[in-house]
Order: C-alpha cells, then sequence, then structure tokens
C-alpha cells in the first residue's frame, strides 16, 4: 500500500508538472501574440500619424513644385541643346522631377485616393505589372521565371494599389540585381483561404539588423538619390488594407523572397479591368 500510494503521489506530481508545463506553453503564446498586436497597433498608429503629415505636406510642396517644373521646361524649350544654360536648365527639370516623384510616394503613402475594390485574378495582375516593368528594360540582365498556379481563385482588391505593390517589390527585386545579374521568380499559390504572392530573387540580401525596420517610413538602404524609403511602407499599408499580410525572408548573399496574401473570394466572377 505504501509503495502504491508513492506511486500515486508521483503520477499526480507528474500530471500537474505537466499541466503547468501546457498552462505555460499556452500563457507564453498568448503573451507573443500580444506582443505582436501592440506592435501592429503602434505601427498603424504611426503609419497614420505620419501618412496625414504626409498628405499635407505633399500638397503644400505640388503647387510649387508645378511651377517650377512648368517653367523649367519652357525655358528649355527655347534654350538648344549645347548653349550656355541649357545644362543647368536640364539639371533644373531633373531634380525638380526627382522632388515630384517624393511627393507622389507620399500622396501614395497617405493613400489619398477612394478605395475602388474589384474582383480580379492575381495571375492577370502579376502580368499586366510585368508589362510595365518590361518597357523599362529591367530584365535585359535577370533571368525571370513565372510559377503561377492554375485555377487560382480570384481575390477582391483596389487592383492599381495591388499593381502598385508588385511593381515595388519588383523594382526593389531588380535594383538590388541590376549590377551582377540574377534570377527573379514571381510565383502564385492558394493555401488557407488566402492567395499568396512570392516575389523572390537572388540578390545581395537584407542584412539581419535591418530585418526589422524595412517596413518602416522612410527607412531604406538605397543611396539618397535612388530612393525615399516609402516604398515598402506604402505596400504594407495597401496590403493590411486589403486584410493581407506581408512578410519577407533573406540571406545576406542568397537573396530576398517577399510574400504577399491576400484573402481569396471562392466562386466570385473575374470582372473585366479597365486599366488593363
Amino acid at each position: 500500500p505504501d509503495e502504491l500510494r508513492l506511486a500515486e503521489g508521483i503520477a499526480l506530481q507528474a500530471a500537474v508538472a505537466s499541466e503547468n508545463s501546457r498552462l505555460y506553453e499556452g500563457v507564453k503564446q498568448q503573451y507573443a501574440e500580444l506582443q505582436r498586436t501592440q506592435a501592429q497597433l503602434i505601427q498603424s498608429t504611426k503609419l497614420a500619424a505620419i501618412g496625414e503629415l504626409a498628405a499635407n505636406i505633399a500638397h503644400e510642396i505640388n503647387n510649387p513644385l508645378t511651377s517650377v517644373l512648368g517653367f523649367a521646361s519652357y525655358l528649355a524649350e527655347q534654350v538648344p541643346h549645347g548653349q550656355p544654360m541649357r545644362e543647368e536648365l536640364d539639371l533644373i527639370q531633373e531634380e525638380a522631377g526627382r522632388a515630384r516623384d517624393i511627393v507622389r510616394d507620399l500622396l501614395h503613402f497617405s493613400r489619398q485616393r477612394e478605395f475602388v475594390p474589384q474582383v480580379t485574378d492575381l495571375n492577370q495582375v502579376l502580368e499586366q505589372t510585368l508589362v510595365m516593368v518590361r518597357r523599362q528594360g529591367a530584365f535585359d540582365s535577370i533571368t525571370l521565371h513565372e510559377e503561377y498556379a492554375e485555377g487560382l481563385p480570384p481575390v477582391e482588391v483596389d487592383v492599381p494599389r495591388i499593381k502598385q505593390v508588385f511593381l515595388n517589390l519588383i523594382n526593389n527585386a531588380v535594383y538590388v540585381m541590376q549590377e551582377r545579374g540574377g534570377s527573379l521568380t514571381l510565383r502564385s499559390s492558394f493555401s488557407g483561404g488566402m492567395v499568396r504572392v512570392e516575389v523572390a530573387d537572388t540578390g545581395t540580401g537584407i542584412a539581419p539588423e535591418h530585418l526589422g525596420r524595412i517596413f518602416e517610413p522612410f527607412f531604406t538602404t538605397k543611396p539618397e538619390v535612388s530612393g525615399t524609403g516609402l516604398g515598402l511602407s506604402v505596400s504594407l499599408g495597401i496590403v493590411e488594407s486589403h486584410g493581407g499580410t506581408i512578410g519577407v525572408q533573406s540571406e545576406l548573399g542568397v537573396g530576398s523572397t517577399f510574400t504577399v496574401k491576400l484573402p481569396a473570394k471562392p466562386g466570385a466572377s473575374v470582372e473585366d479591368d479597365p486599366d488593363a
């Protein structure tokens, strides 16, 4: 009987320890989820505040900038190539154009545009985006692989905004491979009620200390003349406004893979894209 009671006591203690361990793991997971939710809330608040500020600044800058570009263009038409001041006028146009691009990115970041949802096939959106990139000759030194899943369920999205996301990701991939070449893979798939699009490159990869910051507004590893640091922030805001997610996996010297997930809308009829 003593041995039986001892065995029962040990078994009870083991059961209690096992239950405590299970409860601890549950609490740890809930705490991690709470931290993620808190981080997302802080990020959303920061994006909203910066977005409002960006919109106000962009509108204030846009009017005088339009005048500068207009008059510089007019003067350049009056001064033939090779004449004094023509080089300076071209520089004014170039730099004002760069400022205009920054203003455009600020307005995109603040998303001051009506949301127009449309049921569409993401494979078609990817193909249409690639047409725009090909026109720039971006794939001259890059091997492109397109791996689109057949029978992909449609999604309901604002097509121009989602094109902007894919354009940002593709242009970033092209940028990191422009010197030594490489391969770019666009892959679509469906799982867990979400349509996935992967944009994978064999570029330089992202440093571990930068991975946690790449979606922050105005953070960029590009030279000042090459980027505003808003592309990925804009993309994150667009994808989250559609109820989706965007993530990245990267290894230095190997490359990066960005994954966009958007809720599928099975059974819906794909609408014609007026912008296609």
